[in-house]
């Protein structure tokens, strides 16, 4: 009970520097940062950090050939679709229909963890999913919640969906060689490297911002809390107690 106790307070965490990210990220835009810059040099500072915290610890591990197409995967997943999807598709809709869909994520979660992984749920878990997502739909609709529906926008947010639970899919399987120092250290790695060549399509805009240590500030703190803490709770609570318990408790 004490270990699982450290995951949810774990994950509790996670779910607070995730909260957090949203006012670093409208502090950075205020500023004209463009996002994909931002994500590159966000995921950049992480994985710096992450590969020394690592190869201090001892916790650094090499990947086997056999699995860097699912290294690769898992990196293509989240963070790159899944911000693609998401961002854009709130662009299309509304937050309101974007928070009613992605909500979801639990549910297909714990379909695929039993499906794939044989995970065993009891009906505490499968009642708590249901309970997590019916919050969102009631806080939703006490704040006057009126679902937008564009078709390119719910696809884009469906892509977000499918995302984070491919994601968590390859992530259980990851963890059985890897560490979760390892598998969040590629992960970063990856993503900015896929961002990259968004975020110099982007570099005429940059070239106008000026960069100042204020700014540099919060980008710290997306880099640390969100982008390695957040994760790293999150892979090892996947690891742990399965993609289905660990996915309902972040709705």
């Amino acid at each position: 009970m004490k270990h699982n106790g450290r995951i949810y307070t774990g994950l509790l965490l996670a779910v607070i520097f995730w909260g957090m990210s949203f006012v670093w990220v409208d502090q950075l835009l205020a500023v004209g940062m463009p996002s994909y810059t931002l994500l590159t040099i966000r995921l950049g500072i992480a994985a710096v950090v992450l590969f020394f915290i690592s190869l201090g610890l001892g916790k650094l591990q090499r990947i086997h050939r056999r699995d860097l197409k699912w290294i690769v995967l898992m990196a293509l997943f989240e963070p790159f679709l899944y911000f693609l999807g998401e961002t854009n598709g709130i662009r299309l809709t509304t937050p309101t229909t974007a928070s009613v869909i992605i909500s979801t994520i639990p549910i297909f979660a714990l379909l695929l963890g039993v499906l794939v992984y044989r995970e065993k749920v009891s009906m505490l878990n499968i009642f708590g999913t249901v309970v997590a997502v019916a919050g969102v739909l009631v806080t939703l609709s006490g704040e006057g919640m009126s679902l937008q529906i564009n078709l390119n926008g719910v696809l884009l947010l469906l892509l977000a969906v499918g995302a984070a639970n491919g994601f968590s899919l390859i992530v259980k399987k990851l963890t059985v060689s890897y560490n979760m120092f390892t598998v969040v250290l590629y992960q970063n790695v990856i993503g900015a490297l896929l961002f990259l060549p968004f975020s110099l399509s982007n570099y005429g805009r940059f070239g106008y911002f000026v960069f100042s240590f204020g700014d540099f500030y919060p980008l710290v703190l997306l880099a640390l809390l969100p982008s390695v803490m957040s994760f790293l709770f999150y892979v090892n609570a996947i690891q742990r107690i399965g993609m289905a318990r660990a996915n309902m408790f972040i709705t």
